[in-house]
């Protein structure tokens, strides 16, 4: 065997199984809740975004849309909502409150003409690609 065949010996030893690390649930203190430990946490979350509104989209069809949403959401889960529920994708999304583009990490919250009376009205606009059908 030759100085160099000795360098590759090392490739020849099976190595160890190393054990798999366990799922992110492990992470979390709410994997061992019961169902009342799970609706606690879900009134917790409830509360924490906040005021439920009337958000009214109007589609680039021309229908509106009303969903009940917390002030708390993002934008982006708004997007979320809209490509499940109405079938535009997230991508091609430019959503718009008072003729100003709302951007994807802002909450309803944060925009100041937001409030929990009355109804919100955001225009969804379609941004079109090539291969895109709506």
């Amino acid at each position: 065997m030759s100085d160099s065949d000795s360098d590759y010996d090392d490739y020849d030893q099976v190595e160890q199984e190393k054990p798999k690390p366990k799922g992110i649930a492990s992470l979390s203190s709410i994997s061992g809740l019961g169902s009342e430990g799970k609706k606690q946490k879900d009134a917790q979350e409830e509360k924490l975004l906040g005021d439920e509104i009337t958000v009214v989209f109007k589609l680039p069809n021309g229908e509106a849309k009303k969903h009940q949403v917390n002030l708390g959401r993002p934008i982006e889960w708004l997007k979320v909502l809209v490509e499940r529920e109405h079938g535009i994708p997230f991508d091609n999304q430019d959503m718009y409150i008072n003729d100003k583009s709302v951007p994807n990490p802002m909450s309803l919250s944060d925009i100041p003409s937001v409030s929990g009376t009355g109804e919100t009205v955001i225009v969804v606009k379609v941004r079109i690609c090539d291969n895109m059908e709506y």
